[in-house]
């Protein structure tokens, strides 16, 4: 026999809650405006946090893109400067290289016509593009200096007779094709001391010059890059322009401070600044961040050489500066969500109090008709339909559906009087007809029959009626033998017709369950009830039809201490007991929440008096509620409690008299009187802490006196124990 009764009034085993758990406790442990604020500002947040992502990282891509835009204009701009600078020299030094003087004097060196060819041709060029010549000259075919023209301080040209200066390197010289330009490194003027901080950069350029197609030497300019470079890297806080070398040092910077540092590039200073540690390709590369900086290069003039001088511009911009509009769009559109969620929480706020103004005036409203009506929600002689109303056994509830239901079992609901088995059984049927049509696999049909009343003869007959009330066009869609009237309705024509009807194509094509929901089945086993006919042999064919019938019948059965093995070894087991402490305050405060208010001392009173019975809460709620309208309060007090429970012993007083002396009891059969033995076991439960023994009578025979608790105790009940008292 399966036993589903598994409720223990000992504390359960300690167990540590899951994470789960625990969040779900502090959730329902919130006030509801928490629950609602923060269910609110969480969706918000859905939608906010990723749309300030995408219009955040939208704001970043547009200021990459103007910085891209930027940069790349700068660079440009720059190098076609000095594209221009160097084509516009290549262009004169052509010239040069073709002029008749420096044709005739090139296969000496032009050492005897430097004056008169390259000081006249100094004195008279003029300053272009930001560069001035600082010096014209001519290299032989060793790259040795032969002849040359300087021009001084103040602009004077001399030609100094002296040891010739500088050397270039032969070998790369002469790799020099016709038309092609050699263009050196920039250096700085040595001519200027050697400890001044700064020194102005120049520029040597080299053509070849041909004679009869025979090359005799090379031409050479010096450009002082100082006004040009002062012109082109023009200063900003916003960025920095820099011009590097081959070897990626720095030549040039928009940053006039950093001239000391210029001085060590030029001079090949073993501590010269170089950012050989950037990644700088070989094409143009705009915007990608380095550090916590943005940076943008461009590789100039690696082709116009053979001397394999190359310079890489180069802009670096503080990633703050570049994207400050950025930053600043998504400061103010973070500052707007959050201003947003603040309105949003003072709106709910707000309407929070609001609609808690309106619900108070509203229960004002309620209270005030309900005290004109003296309207009193609960009943303790009828069932609950109500699911609104039904409280508790949500444990027992799942276990009958799980194990009964879908498990294939039949079920035993047994309890004491007034337990709440009715409700309880008329529960199970509302929510099978509720998940009729909800369930994906089963299609329930419930049937609910109260048996008490109805003879043996007549059960099966009854029961297919009540069967029968759900199938529409019966008649005409079967061919029942309970159609066909016979003299006798019993077991088999039953069987035989319950298959018929389960094979009904009514539920599409899930699986049908039909659930026999019978109430007070207790009556087939006492014939003290006049349950005469309901033997053991009707019993056993009552099992066997849903042991021939398979698991789409089965039979959930509520009575009054059932015995456990009433439709055999298979059947499962609920014994209804008393409700949790916090179902009974649920089944005392819920109905009146709308209208009256209970102080905690009176709500516990009633709780503790009712022994947590349904029908004994409700009966104690009952009249509490009935004082206070009597007595026009504001709520129900402790006082009014005790008056309640008076009230109950009042109600009860007819029953105990009868069943401690005998007699005729209201709505009962006449009872005889309890022995000595009887009277002294109860009367001994006081002493007991309510527990009765050595009661040789089934529980029932006292009904209303005690009840069994969920370990199967019998008890005194706590009004019953008051009147014992009394009694003396």
């Amino acid at each position: 026999m399966t036993d589903l009764h598994t409720t223990q009034l000992t504390a359960p085993e300690h167990t540590h809650p899951t994470v789960g758990e625990a969040i779900a406790r502090l959730w329902e442990g919130l006030p509801s405006l928490w629950k609602a604020l923060i269910s609110a500002i969480g969706a918000l947040f859905i939608v906010l946090v990723p749309a300030n992502a995408f219009i955040s990282t939208q704001f970043f891509n547009i200021s990459r893109d103007n910085v891209r835009t930027q940069h790349q204009q700068q660079l440009a701009e720059i190098s076609d400067q000095l594209d221009q600078v160097i084509n516009m020299q290549t262009q004169y030094l052509t010239l040069l290289a073709n002029m008749p003087a420096v044709q005739a004097c090139a296969p000496m060196g032009c050492v005897d016509a430097a004056n008169e060819i390259f000081g006249a041709e100094l004195r008279q060029i003029t300053t272009t593009l930001n560069v001035q010549y600082t010096e014209i000259g001519f290299l032989d075919l060793a790259g040795r200096e032969t002849a040359r023209a300087i021009r001084g301080v103040g602009g004077v040209v001399n030609v100094p007779g002296d040891e010739t200066l500088y050397t270039a390197d032969r070998a790369a010289l002469a790799q020099l094709q016709a038309g092609e330009v050699y263009i050196f490194a920039i250096t700085r003027d040595n001519r200027i001391a050697a400890n001044d901080s700064y020194q102005m950069p120049i520029l040597r350029m080299a053509f070849p010059v041909t004679v009869d197609g025979a090359r005799q030497g090379y031409v050479t300019a010096v450009l002082n890059l100082d006004d040009f470079f002062a012109q082109t890297f023009v200063y900003s806080d916003q960025d920095e322009v820099m011009l590097l070398d081959s070897s990626q040092c720095l030549v040039a910077s928009s940053d006039d401070t950093r001239r000391s540092e210029l001085y060590r590039t030029w001079a090949s200073d073993p501590t010269r600044v170089c950012h050989d540690n950037l990644p700088l390709q070989d094409w143009d590369v705009t915007a990608q961040q380095v550090g916590s900086d943005i940076i943008s290069s461009k590789v100039i003039h690696g082709a116009l050489t053979p001397s394999g001088q190359t310079w890489t511009l180069l802009i670096t911009q503080p990633t703050a500066i570049a994207y400050a509009q950025a930053n600043l769009l998504q400061v103010l559109l973070t500052g707007a969500h959050l201003l947003t969620a603040v309105v949003v929480t003072a709106l709910i706020f707000l309407g929070d109090r609001a609609t808690k103004r309106l619900q108070a005036s509203d229960k004002a409203r309620l209270a005030a008709h309900a005290r004109d009506t003296r309207f009193n929600p609960f009943t303790f002689n009828l069932p609950v339909d109500d699911p609104k109303r039904f409280f508790g056994r949500t444990r027992l509830f799942a276990q009958v559906i799980g194990v009964g239901v879908l498990g294939g079992s039949n079920v035993i609901v047994s309890g004491d009087l007034q337990s709440g088995k009715t409700s309880f059984l008329r529960r199970i049927e509302q929510r099978l007809r509720d998940q009729q049509i909800k369930d994906p696999q089963y299609y329930f049909w419930p049937v609910w029959m109260d048996v008490q009343g109805v003879p043996v003869d007549m059960f099966y007959r009854v029961l297919m009626q009540e069967i029968l009330r759900r199938v529409e066009n019966h008649e005409t869609r079967t061919g029942l033998r309970y159609h066909k009237n016979p003299p006798t309705y019993g077991v088999r024509q039953f069987r035989e017709d319950v298959n018929e009807i389960i094979a009904l194509p009514d539920g599409g094509q899930k699986e049908k369950r039909m659930v026999l929901c019978l109430d007070n089945v207790h009556y087939w086993f006492s014939e003290e009830d006049g349950s005469e006919g309901f033997t053991t042999t009707f019993r056993d064919e009552f099992r066997d039809v849903f042991n021939d019938v398979g698991s789409q019948l089965r039979v959930i059965a509520a009575g009054t201490n059932i015995p456990r093995n009433a439709f055999g070894a298979l059947d499962a087991y609920v014994q209804l007991g008393t409700l949790e402490p916090d179902e009974a305050r649920r089944l005392i405060l819920q109905p009146i929440e709308d209208y009256y208010t209970i102080d905690d001392a009176a709500l516990d009173q009633l709780i503790i008096y009712s022994d947590r019975l349904p029908a004994e809460v409700q009966r104690l709620a009952r009249h509490a509620v009935q004082l206070m309208l009597e007595q026009d309060a504001h709520q129900i007090t402790l006082a009014h409690a005790d008056r309640a429970v008076d009230r109950a012993l009042t109600d009860w007083e007819p029953i105990y008299r009868s069943l401690w002396y005998g007699g005729a009891a209201p709505s009962q059969h006449a009872l005889k009187p309890l022995t000595e033995d009887e009277r002294a076991a109860l009367k001994n439960a006081l002493n007991y802490k309510g527990v009765v023994a050595l009661l040789t009578k089934p529980a029932s025979r006292f009904a209303g006196a005690v009840y069994t608790d969920p370990d199967g105790i019998l008890r005194l009940t706590r009004l019953f124990s008051v009147w014992l008292s009394r009694l003396g």
